[in-house]
């Protein structure tokens, strides 16, 4: 189960060399090698399994102020088809969860350190989502039990949407809401 990430902020205009390194290492370059790992061990002891990735929805284009997010995360889903199509022969199955906005630690933090938001940020984002919420922890806890599960039974190399959106459908074109500038 590959779970760490960061979400620190940086457009295509304004992401130093640092803070994308430092987005590919924890997003990317670390499943990368803790797969690498973990099937080592797995094709030594015989082993079939499952490997669980979190991405994001943002890894299918995303908000221009998480550029380098998103493409670590974009990289991190097809790293997760790639392993699963290399592993197949194996029974090593390899799947990905791409998690909306999720109500953590992590993201309360984000929002008051980069967007400035109040205490009370989480209620008034809630009320504005179709659903009255956020995406809980606990659900995305439960969506990798039931993927890393033999209840999931074959599936391999897929990215389940975990989210109350629908990927595609819009009731107006998606832009950004502003140019960007320098």
């Amino acid at each position: 189960m590959n779970v760490a990430a960061i979400t620190d902020r940086g457009t295509i205009l304004d992401t130093d060399e640092a803070l994308f390194d430092r987005m590919f290492a924890i997003n990317t370059r670390a499943p990368f090698f803790l797969i690498q790992d973990a099937v080592k061990l797995m094709l030594r002891d015989g082993v079939e399994g499952t490997i669980v990735n979190i991405s994001s929805m943002s890894s299918m284009a995303g908000q221009p102020f998480i550029a380098a997010y998103c493409a670590s995360k974009g990289a991190l889903d097809t790293l997760t088809r790639n392993v699963a199509f290399g592993l197949l022969k194996n029974r090593i199955r390899c799947n990905g969860l791409n998690i909306g906005w999720m109500a953590s630690d992590g993201e309360d933090r984000i929002q008051r350190e980069y967007h400035g938001a109040p205490a009370d940020w989480l209620d008034e984002a809630a009320a504005r989502q179709p659903f009255g919420r956020l995406v809980d922890p606990a659900e995305v806890a439960r969506a990798c039990a039931y993927l890393s599960s033999e209840e999931s039974g074959l599936m391999t190399g897929a990215t389940i949407n975990f989210d109350q959106s629908i990927w595609g459908a819009y009731e107006d074109s998606p832009h950004p809401e502003n140019k960007m500038t320098l």
